[in-house]
């Protein structure tokens, strides 16, 4: 049962409950004790053969990319912060730095960092700027890029870009996590590599391995736009490519969600014109082309006391600067929505806080209005609930696989999706409201997205 359900999910139920009241709490209790239960989920390291053969697999540096991980280290606790260093240092991919920025007023860091001085790949750098995790990471961009041959863009001799991924003092990458992520990079037929890189990733307990238990797996989609302006499912493992972060900086004022600013910028850059349909040279396209998924976890978010991934409240800040970062990026994707503020729609889109801490919802208004305000979306779809209020097959992924279907009403799914609003790649004709003018069946052949929209209900007697 302590496995199912612990001392730290009794205290997140309460505070659900102070959010959402008892029946929520009830339902997203059982909700979580289903999903521990049902969950089969073990890490299972990389043995030494199979790390040697990736070793050896990418040991030509004309044919990998560098990467560089940037730690950005305030007054961290000892232990955990030499699992983090030593983390990146036991990486079976060879081609790496590791860049520690320290922030601390004391010489906690720079003490510990004298362990490791006499490796040549890593680099010891002093914040003295403006406080805060955004200044901090800035310092060691800015490092990172100096290192890359002097030009920011650490370009090997065949054109493969460098990248910048970013580490937690007090969370640990799997021994194959570079590999696999440099791997996704030389896969890709993007000129110069994909834009950004992201993986799963899990909690993770104690420091000690003989007592380390590893828990909710948090398998992701593959790049999602609706589903990134309602959360930042991205997060842990990212990296970036060295000659876009040449350009771009973690903002101050979004602290404690300055990595899901950074990301919604990123997406923001790569998207073209959203004052032209889709359909044009110019089109709200593109993405998911330069974003790449690795399906694999590697990346341990350490859960301790006063760490986000036991208490979600322990930075209640970063929620309010999430929100700020979402309505931002949707005024920067959507120029309608700002013109819609001085016109009829003057109070579209709503940009609020969901009933889950650090989930945002956006209320279009009705379909017509949404179709206004997004040139990019060819359709919407809501619930389809069965007589039992469960929800039934409705809504497809690209493999043709129903999501959410037999899902109760009153449970969020996994890291609260079903929740969420979020693009799929089909839907039944039937329960689909679809852009006046357009003919259902090529909406993907016409660039448009389907939008799934959960407060739209419809129940099935």
């Amino acid at each position: 049962m302590s496995k199912i359900f612990n001392m730290s999910d009794i205290r997140r139920t309460f505070r659900y409950m102070k959010r959402n009241g008892p029946r929520g709490a009830y339902y997203a209790a059982k909700e979580r004790m289903k999903l521990r239960a049902e969950s089969r989920y073990s890490y299972l390291c990389p043995d030494e053969g199979e790390l040697a053969n990736q070793r050896n697999e990418t040991h030509d540096p004309e044919r990998a990319p560098s990467i560089t991980v940037v730690i950005p280290a305030y007054e961290p606790d000892a232990v955990y912060f030499r699992k983090a260093v030593e983390s990146v240092i036991n990486q079976s991919y060879p081609h790496w730095r590791l860049v520690i920025t320290d922030g601390s007023p004391s010489d906690k860091t720079y003490d510990i960092y004298k362990e490791y001085e006499n490796d040549p790949r890593i680099t010891y750098v002093k914040h003295e700027g403006s406080p805060g995790i955004s200044a901090n990471t800035n310092t060691g961009i800015v490092a990172a890029l100096a290192l890359m041959d002097g030009a920011g863009t650490g370009s090997a001799p065949d054109g493969m870009s460098a990248y910048i991924g970013f580490l937690d003092h007090d969370d640990e990458l799997t021994p194959d996590a570079l590999y696999h992520m440099a791997k996704a990079v030389m896969s890709s037929a993007v000129p110069g590599g994909p834009v950004l890189v992201y993986s799963d990733e899990d909690k993770m307990s104690e420091p000690d391995p003989s007592t380390r238990l590893y828990f909710d797996p948090h398998r992701k989609y593959g790049f999602n736009l609706d589903l990134l302006l309602s959360n930042n499912y991205i997060c842990h493992f990212m990296m970036a490519r060295a000659d876009v972060m040449k350009d771009l900086r973690f903002r101050s004022e979004y602290d404690g969600a300055q990595d899901y600013d950074l990301v919604l910028r990123i997406v923001a850059g790569l998207i073209r014109d959203p004052h032209n349909s889709p359909g044009s040279s110019t089109s709200l396209s593109g993405p998911e082309t330069y974003v790449v998924h690795v399906p694999r976890v590697l990346y341990h978010w350490r859960s301790h006391t006063g760490s986000t991934a036991t208490n979600t409240e322990s930075k209640t800040y970063a929620y309010e600067a999430g929100l700020r970062a979402v309505t931002n990026a949707v005024n920067a994707l959507f120029p309608a929505c700002a013109r819609a503020k001085n016109v009829e729609h003057r109070d579209l889109p709503r940009i609020s806080h969901s009933k889950h801490l650090g989930f945002y919802d956006i209320d279009w208004g009705d379909a017509d209005t949404l179709f206004l305000l997004r040139p990019d979306v060819g359709a919407v779809v809501g619930r389809v609930l069965d007589a039992h209020g469960r929800m039934k097959e409705c809504i497809y992924d690209r493999d043709g696989n129903a999501l959410y279907a037999g899902l109760d009403n009153n449970f969020a799914g996994e890291f609260n999706r079903f929740d969420c609003s979020q693009d799929v790649y089909s839907a039944d004709i039937n329960h689909m409201i679809v852009r006046p003018g357009l003919d259902a069946s090529r909406l993907h052949e016409l660039g448009y997205r389907i939008l799934y929209l959960p407060h739209m209900i419809t129940r099935e007697k």
